[in-house]
C-alpha cells in the first residue's frame, strides 16, 4: 500500500468524538471520496465528514467522545494512493511534483523540487539550487515542460532567481 499524507489533525471537534482536520489540498470536496484514512499507520473508518470553513470535520468509526479523539491531535493523516482520484490533464499532486529535477529552458540543471508553497494566488515551487531555494510560480508562464514520467520539469527563469 503506497500512503500518502492528505491533513493534520488539529483538534477535536464537540464532545460527540469528532475531529477537525487541515487538509494539504484546495479541493475539500474532494475528500467526500474517502472512506479510510490512516494514523499512524492504523486505518480509520470514516463515518461521516462535514466543511467546516478552510477545515473538515470527521466523524470516524469507534470514536465516540472527546477523549476517544486525544491521542489524535496534531498528526498527519494519510490515504491510500489507490483512493485519490483521477486529475484532469495539465494537473498535478503535489507529491507527485516532489524530487522532480528541474532544468532552464537551455536544459541547464537548476536542481529538486523539495516542496510546494500554496500562495493565495497560485502555487510556487521550491527548488533545492545547490543548498539554496530558487522559487518558481508554478504557472504556465514559467512551467514549459513537465514530464511526470521521467520526473523533470522544465522552466523559465526569472531574473535574479539564483
Amino acid at each position: 500500500m503506497d500512503l500518502i499524507k492528505i491533513a493534520k489533525i488539529v483538534s477535536s471537534h464537540g464532545l460527540n468524538g469528532e475531529v477537525k482536520i487541515f487538509p494539504y489540498t484546495d479541493d475539500l470536496n474532494g475528500f467526500k471520496e474517502y472512506k479510510k484514512i490512516y494514523v499512524d499507520g492504523e486505518e480509520l473508518e470514516i463515518i461521516s465528514q462535514k466543511i467546516a470553513s478552510k477545515f473538515i470535520v470527521l466523524k470516524l468509526k469507534g470514536f465516540d467522545y472527546i477523549d476517544d479523539v486525544k491521542r489524535l491531535i496534531d498528526k498527519d493523516t494519510f490515504i491510500d494512493k489507490a483512493q485519490m482520484p483521477s486529475l484532469n490533464e495539465g494537473e498535478y499532486y503535489i507529491h507527485e511534483l516532489i524530487a522532480m529535477e528541474v532544468y532552464s529552458e537551455a536544459n541547464e540543471f537548476i536542481g529538486t523540487v523539495k516542496d510546494v508553497m500554496e500562495t493565495g494566488a497560485n502555487h510556487v515551487l521550491v527548488i533545492d539550487h545547490d543548498g539554496k531555494e530558487a522559487l518558481i510560480p508554478f504557472v504556465k508562464a514559467f512551467i514549459k515542460e513537465l514530464d511526470l514520467k521521467n520526473k523533470k520539469i522544465k522552466v523559465k527563469l526569472i531574473e535574479g532567481i539564483l
